[in-house]
């Protein structure tokens, strides 16, 4: 069986690459050519995976990519970036291409990876019927309206299931919320952003990749599944897991973050360094709680890795140098 894996050099998209080869699939990743391939270096060299280059905005390369294909997994997005419109443009138009060229091509299924924060303005536990009420941002936005697309072409004929993943840290992590494993580990975390008693329940990267290859065997079209983890934790008893027992001085306080945050989006660094916007940030301070119990009972899926278990994972990724191999 034959699957393309967009983003499939990405840390997502990389321990997907894993689980397909480990499972006996003939494997290519879609990647843009500046894209660094350390995650999958050791594929490329047994030629276990072969590699498409190209840019997912552009239709014609993206179609070279999926010719004689059987499924496709969607994994390659932005979550934030300091060029204005970017964000939407992969996410959404990038979506777009992905279900024009499978449909054309007659592509057997397509697992498009979502986020559960189309859903994220909600008290209590949130399911999957709970409608959309994303995140106000360019990534919130984005990710709901590539569903919306996706249904539509689910009733073309197309054979699409949605996954929608939590916050997703582990190994190979070089920007998200394993950083604060990363910071922590390295005596770096003195002061911490988030609000302490916010509630939420993370997700190690290769249960997510584990979900993803379930939904490609027991996935209904047209479906969405929310990947989370079964454990729910405090934002400060999560830090103090990474921290060893010990917190940091301070939490900033959101006002004061998101005033910091405005001010350097404004001046020259807002050009260079790559920040989350404003509404990003609300995830640190509002917390979300996710069933992922119709995956459980719909995918015969369930997450693997506890939280003492990854942080350990992410530990021994950081003392070996952050060297990445499977």
């Amino acid at each position: 069986m034959r699957v393309l894996v967009t983003g499939g050099a990405g840390f997502l998209g990389s321990h997907v690459v894993y689980e397909l080869v480990k499972r006996g699939y003939e494997v290519s990743i879609f990647t843009k050519p500046t894209t660094n391939l350390f995650r999958i270096r050791q594929f490329i060299e047994d030629k276990s995976v072969h590699v498409h280059y190209g840019d997912i905005l552009n239709a014609r390369s993206f179609e070279k990519a999926v010719k004689n294909r059987d499924y496709i997994i969607h994994t390659a997005a932005l979550l934030y970036h300091n060029k204005r419109g970017l964000v939407y443009k992969v996410n959404y138009l990038g979506a777009v291409n992905v279900f024009r060229a499978a449909y054309k091509n007659n592509v057997k299924k397509v697992i498009h990876v979502s986020t559960a924060f189309v859903n994220f303005y909600k008290h209590g536990v949130i399911r999957e019927d709970n409608g959309y009420n994303c995140l106000r941002n360019e990534y919130g936005i984005s990710k709901m309206r590539s569903e919306l697309v996706a249904k539509y072409y689910v009733k073309k004929g197309l054979d699409i299931t949605i996954v929608r993943p939590t916050a997703i840290y582990g190994a190979g992590d070089t920007k998200g919320w394993t950083l604060f494993i990363k910071f922590a580990k390295k005596g770096l975390l003195v002061i911490s952003i988030g609000n302490p008693k916010m509630k939420f329940n993370p997700i190690y990267v290769s249960d997510v990749a584990i979900g993803i290859l379930k939904a490609l065997e027991y996935g209904c079209s047209g479906e969405s599944y929310i990947l989370a983890g079964d454990e729910i934790i405090e934002w400060e008893k999560f830090i103090e897991l990474a921290m060893n027992g010990k917190q940091p001085l301070l939490y900033i306080p959101e006002k004061t973050l998101r005033e910091i945050v405005k001010s350097i989006r404004r001046s020259f660094l807002g050009t260079i360094l790559m920040l989350p916007d404003e509404e990003m940030l609300k995830i640190f301070y509002k917390g979300f709680v996710y069933s992922n119990e119709k995956a459980k009972k719909e995918l015969k899926w369930k997450p693997l890795i506890g939280l003492k278990w990854g942080i350990k994972l992410v530990e021994k990724w950081i003392e070996q140098g952050e060297i990445f191999r499977y």
